[in-house]
This record gives structure tokens, C-alpha cells and sequence, in this order.
């Protein structure tokens, strides 16, 4: 990942109080953050399986995070 898009969102989470975790797919954990939703439900698979909802919820917060640089 560029460093300028890791700092954009190391301040994004910090504005927040978010906790950036790079060992966490960047975009669930904001969406679990954001919708106060557990991170397995905002990825895009859970147990192997595709979880829609958990896609829908990643979609969406990287489409905000894209647009905010």
C-alpha cells in the first residue's frame, strides 16, 4: 500500500479513534468500526463462504475511503 494512502487513513482512524490493525483487511476493520459491527461480519468471506452483507459493508467503506483521497 502507498504511504501517502497508509497516512491518509492512520489519520482517518485517528480522528476517530479508530485502532488501525495492518495485520486486519483495512477495509472490514473500518467497516466494523464505523457500523459497531463484529469485523468477521464486514469480510467478504467468512468460514470459507461468501458473505454478501460482509461484502456489501467493505464495498462501501472503501468506496469512502478511495474518495476521500
Amino acid at each position: 500500500m502507498d504511504k501517502r494512502v497508509k497516512q491518509i487513513l492512520k489519520e482517518l482512524y485517528e480522528e476517530h479513534n479508530f485502532k488501525y490493525d495492518e495485520s486486519k483487511d483495512l477495509y472490514s476493520n473500518y467497516a466494523s468500526q464505523l457500523m459497531n459491527l463484529p469485523y468477521e461480519d464486514c469480510l467478504e468471506f467468512k468460514d470459507n463462504r461468501p458473505n454478501i452483507l460482509g461484502k456489501e459493508r467493505r464495498f462501501l467503506i472503501k468506496l469512502l475511503v478511495v474518495n476521500y483521497l
